[in-house]
C-alpha cells in the first residue's frame, strides 16, 4: 500500500496507478524490503490493549487533523534521529519525509500494532516507530560494514538469529577474551563512548549540556520496552524542563514523570560510566 500526505497532513492510501517510493532513488536499500516482527520490536506483554484498525485510523486522522503542524514536527524529528543513530552512514539513503510515510503505512496495516494501555497517544506510536525503522536501517549497513565477524571467535555457541530468520547485526568485539581466558564485555562502542569522554560521571545526569549523541542513542535502545521514560526522555531532550507540562503533554501522571527521570537517570549514569 502506497500513502501520502494529503493537505491536512494525514497519510492516505494513494491511487493504484500512483508509486510512491519511500527511498531517494533505486540505488538505496529501502526500508520496505526490510520484514521485521512487530513483537521483536515492542513485545506483547500480557494484558495489551490492542487498538484495531478502525480506531488506529480514526486516531491517526484525528491527530493530523487536530495538529496542522503535526507532520512538519514529526518530519523534523526524523530529521534529528536519522544522523543521530545513522551517523555518517547515512549518505542519502533515508529522508526524514519518507520514513514518517512509512511509519504511518505500517500502522495503518496493523503491521505496527497500537498498544494503547502502554502507548496512550498515536503520535507516540509514530515516534518509536520511525526510531525503529531508523535503526533497523543502521543495523542493515552494519551488518554489511562488518563481514569479517566471526560469532565463534567472539564466544558465541551459534549464530543468533531475529526472528525473521535474519542474521542478528553484532559488533565486532576489540578483544573477545583477555590473557586468563575470561570473556571481555569491552566492544567498539564501549571504547569509542570512552575516548569522547573519560571524565567519571556526577551524582545527577545533565541532558542540555551533555550532548553525547551515541549515549543518547543508547539511552533510546535502552528504553524501548519503557514507553513513559522514553517519551520523558524525548521531552527532555527537546527542552521540556516542567513534569507537569511534560506529564499533561503525555498524558500520565506527574509521578510518572518523576519515577520516569529517575529510571532515566540510572540508565544514563550506568552507560556513560561504560
Amino acid at each position: 500500500m502506497n500513502m501520502f500526505l494529503n493537505p491536512d497532513g494525514f497519510v492516505q492510501p494513494s491511487e493504484p496507478n500512483e508509486q510512491v517510493s519511500i527511498r531517494k532513488s533505486e540505488k538505496s536499500s529501502s526500508v520496505e524490503e526490510v520484514n521485521e516482527s512487530d513483537d521483536e520490536v515492542f513485545p506483547r506483554l500480557a494484558g495489551d490493549v490492542i487498538a484495531s484498525i478502525e480506531e488506529t485510523t480514526d486516531a491517526l486522522e484525528a491527530a493530523f487533523k487536530g495538529d496542522k503542524n503535526l507532520s512538519v514536527k514529526l518530519i523534523k524529528y526524523a530529521e534529528r534521529k536519522i544522523p543521530m543513530i545513522m551517523g555518517g552512514k547515512n549518505d542519502g539513503r533515508l529522508m526524514p519525509e519518507d520514513v514518517l510515510g512509512e511509519a504511518v503505512e505500517r500502522i495503518l496495516e496493523g503491521k505496527r500494532k497500537w498498544k494503547k494501555n502502554r502507548i496512550p497517544k498515536i503520535e507516540q506510536l509514530i515516534m518509536m516507530v520511525i526510531v525503529s525503522l531508523i535503526r533497523i536501517e543502521a543495523d542493515k549497513i552494519l551488518d554489511i560494514e562488518n563481514p569479517l565477524y566471526n560469532f565463534l571467535e567472539a564466544g558465541e555457541t551459534e549464530q543468533k538469529k531475529n526472528k525473521n530468520g535474519s542474521k542478528k547485526r553484532r559488533i565486532i568485539p576489540l578483544n573477545y577474551a583477555d590473557r586468563e581466558g575470561k570473556a571481555s564485555e569491552d566492544t567498539i562502542i564501549d571504547t569509542e563512548l570512552y575516548k569522547a569522554d573519560k571524565k567519571k560521571f556526577e551524582d545527577e545526569f545533565d541532558f542540555e549540556s551533555y550532548d553525547k549523541e551515541e549515549l543518547i542513542e543508547q539511552l533510546e535502545s535502552e528504553l524501548e520496552e519503557d514507553e513513559n521514560a522514553f517519551f520523558v526522555l524525548i521531552e527532555i531532550l527537546e527542552g521540556n524542563k516542567s513534569n507537569i507540562d511534560i506529564a499533561e503533554k503525555l498524558g500520565i501522571e506527574v509521578k510518572d514523570v518523576e519515577n520516569a527521570r529517575k529510571r532515566i537517570k540510572r540508565k544514563a549514569l550506568k552507560l556513560k560510566a561504560k
